[in-house]
């Protein structure tokens, strides 16, 4: 799927920084929204 979004970013933006810009607050989003939860034997 990454790859999928990266090549899709790279063909609709013109610069690198730019797609790495967009893929990082995309990135950013999915990790805010999941989150993270631990077992209880684990903490």
């Amino acid at each position: 799927m990454k790859t999928l979004l990266g090549q899709l970013l790279v063909y609709l933006l013109s610069s690198g920084e730019i797609v790495a810009v967009v893929g990082d607050l995309i990135n950013f989003t999915f990790l805010l929204f999941v989150g993270f939860n631990s077992s209880m034997e684990a903490l």
